[in-house]
């Protein structure tokens, strides 16, 4: 572990933003811990507070709300493409994605650090195609916001508005335990 954080390390942290340098860390020193975390536990947030705001620039242009999507049940994914776990549950994250695809759910991937310029590409490269809005955490205010640890990070933020679930650590967001957590999440919004 030592070596990887010496020799990539300042090169992610030279091209972040400062608010980021330190995500960028603690993100390679708990890679390894987040990989060996993998499966389908989710941690229950005890009282599902409310979610945090998460307004950013939407990759492909626009404004992204949160508070847009109320009323439905919603993965928040913090990404990167230079994390190997993130680029590897992102194809099960569009699986559960296309599971409720005629149910109020949605998924929304915040990308954190360097690499923004290599999600077109990852993104075009995907199977099952990643289908939800990416957006941008230039500043990090928005990982500090939702207690960033390490990546990937997952928040599922059921349809008042509220954190109920989390995990650190990549998962198989597509499997029948995951599936059942969010199928009652669904069945208690409406």
């Amino acid at each position: 572990m030592k070596p990887l954080l010496h020799t990539i390390a300042p090169k992610l942290i030279s091209r972040a933003r400062p608010g980021i340098a330190g995500a960028v860390l603690l993100a390679l020193a708990a890679g390894p811990i987040a990989a060996q975390a993998a499966g389908t536990a989710l941690e229950w947030v005890y009282g599902e507070p409310a979610a945090p705001p998460l307004v950013l620039k939407n990759h492909d242009g626009g404004e992204f709300d949160l508070a847009s999507l109320k009323g439905k049940v919603v993965l928040v994914n913090f990404w990167a493409t230079w994390c190997p776990p993130c680029r590897a549950e992102m194809p099960a994250i569009a699986r559960l994605k296309n599971k409720f695809k005629d149910r109020p759910f949605e998924v929304v991937a915040v990308h954190v650090g360097p690499g923004v310029e290599e999600i077109d590409e990852f993104r075009d490269q995907s199977t099952p195609a990643l289908d939800f809005p990416i957006v941008i955490d230039e500043t990090g205010e928005t990982s500090r916001a939702w207690k960033l640890k390490g990546l990937p990070l997952t928040w599922i933020v059921n349809a008042e508005g509220g954190t109920s679930y989390t995990a650190t650590g990549d998962r198989e967001w597509d499997h029948e335990d995951i599936v059942k957590i969010v199928d009652k999440l669904l069945a208690r919004s409406q």
